[in-house]
């Protein structure tokens, strides 16, 4: 039977716990711009592309918005190329492949000249790879807990917005008295350390449903697996393609990708429209003779849940996951907690905004939490990074559109946001329904057999009573033909 929460055993509880850390100080550091612009603020750098050596001017402006949106692109739309390369290497050598690129970003930032032009790019484009490269690396370890492993994807997410945090830290030891090469420094010093840790308690290959974590000569060893047969082998570059663009062309992951778009979208429209949004109300509460919004303070309010309020639906997921498994629930749930933030949205009332904040944060972490735990339970391990790389492309697609639609808001509907509310209010209830009829269609055809079961979710026969039929068993022969003929 496949480790539960309780079950897991100590090597894999030790890992979890420096993954966790390593997740904050290293995957999604790049989101923590405004901590780190503000330092760099301090430190003069791009003022010279000012007249007279001026404090602000546009040209400071748009080199700074360059190296933002640079890091940001990159550590999305990298994730194709970071994905294959985990999936080839494995997560330990791609953590490690992660931690250098991250190294090599800090030295840039520390070393470099406050004059230079091109040394906060390639900082921030060596922090996006570096993150991608991390992040897609340590989603496997979630197959050591079984059940489970949706509340360890869960945090695993968690972690990753909260890493936004990491720079707050650089800012707040800057304020103290530090240097920016000190800082700089330090945090490739705490990076090292990772890199020696990842090299020794990582495994070499991607952990899979039903594989426990060992403590072997006080390093940390993977045994078990599904797939003894297929798992020992290493899948070549072109069959690893083949088999990911086999996968792509099928219709549930069209479907899954789907449901990606669209949340992300959600998601994405709420991230940047949040700023013109809240002017927009502020203005509805003037025209009725109402106290305005503090606009600073709201989305001061705004980022800050948006980072840390979505602990609060780690473990409600972690129990979705476990009580009815990962194919339906997660997907109902993310979907209506997006029904219920947009049905807020439109209204100006200011007691609301705290509300908004709150389910809107709830939804980011069910939603990046169903999208891990959906790919890496359902997909091979070997192709987890790969596929989840192919599906970040999205994300930077939707991510560039929100931009264009924004300024149609704001250029040809004079800044009111009331109808394209209702329209992606109306796009969110129309994927709950379908969330909702796939959940009731969704029927198992056949239950695992006992020998390979890691899970059953509600309506499949248990591991223990699981019988394998003659019909099961030439089902089972013809699924290992395929995978060895890609």
């Amino acid at each position: 039977m496949a480790p539960s929460l309780t079950s897991a055993g100590a090597a894999a509880f030790v890992l979890l716990g420096f993954t966790l850390y390593q997740s904050f100080l290293s995957t999604g550091i790049v989101y923590g711009w405004p901590s780190l612009l503000s330092l760099l603020t301090s430190e003069n750098v791009y003022r010279h592309r000012c007249e007279n050596y001026a404090e602000s001017c546009p040209e400071r402006t748009v080199a700074f918005n360059l190296v933002f949106s640079i890091g940001a692109m990159v550590n999305v739309s990298g994730g194709v190329a970071c994905g294959f390369l985990v999936d080839s290497i494995g997560p330990r050598k791609g953590i490690l492949t992660g931690l250098i690129l991250i190294i090599t970003g800090s030295l840039c930032l520390g070393l470099a000249d406050v004059e230079s032009d091109w040394a906060w790019p390639a900082a921030y484009v060596f922090y996006g790879l570096g993150g991608c490269c991390v992040h897609l690396s340590s989603f496997s370890l979630g197959n050591a807990f079984g059940k489970a492993k949706g509340l360890v994807i869960s945090l695993f997410v968690a972690m990753f917005s909260i890493s936004a945090l990491a720079f707050q830290v650089f800012d707040l030891a800057y304020r103290a008295g530090l240097t920016l090469r000190v800082v700089s420094l330090i945090h490739v010093s705490l990076e090292v350390l990772n890199m020696c840790f990842s090299g020794w308690l990582w495994p070499d290959s991607a952990l899979k449903p039903g594989m426990r974590l060992t403590f072997e000569r006080c390093r940390i060893k993977s045994s078990g697996g599904m797939e003894p047969g297929i798992a020992g082998k290493s899948l070549a570059a072109r069959e690893r393609c083949v088999s990911a663009l086999g996968i792509a062309r099928t219709y549930k992951f069209v479907g899954f990708l789907t449901f990606h778009f669209t949340q992300l979208g959600l998601n994405r429209c709420l991230m940047g429209w949040m700023a013109a949004e809240l002017r927009w109300k502020h203005e509805e509460l003037l025209g009725a003779s109402r106290p305005g919004l503090d606009i600073e303070h709201e989305l001061a309010m705004f980022n800050f849940l948006q980072a840390a309020a979505g602990f609060i639906s780690i473990p409600a997921f972690g129990w979705l996951v476990a009580r009815f498994g990962h194919r339906r629930a997660p997907f109902c749930a993310t979907a209506g907690l997006a029904v219920l933030f947009l049905a807020i949205r439109p209204f100006s009332e200011p007691w609301l905004l705290p509300v908004l904040y709150i389910v809107s944060a709830c939804h980011r972490q069910l939603f990046f939490s169903t999208f891990f735990t959906f790919m890496i339970s359902e997909y091979p391990a070997e192709l987890f990074a790969t596929l989840a790389g192919m599906a970040n492309v999205l994300a930077g697609i939707v991510s560039f559109l929100q931009n264009p639609l924004l300024d149609v808001v704001l250029r040809n509907m004079d800044g009111d946001f009331f109808l394209p509310l209702l329209a992606q209010l109306g796009i969110a209830a129309v994927v709950f329904v379908c969330s909702l009829i796939a959940w009731f269609y969704d029927k198992p055809a056949l239950p695992p057999p006992a020998a390979l079961d890691t899970e059953t979710e509600p309506g499949q026969t248990s591991p223990q009573s699981a019988k394998l039929s003659p019909q099961h068993a030439s089902a089972l022969d013809e699924a290992a033909d395929t995978k060895l003929q890609l």
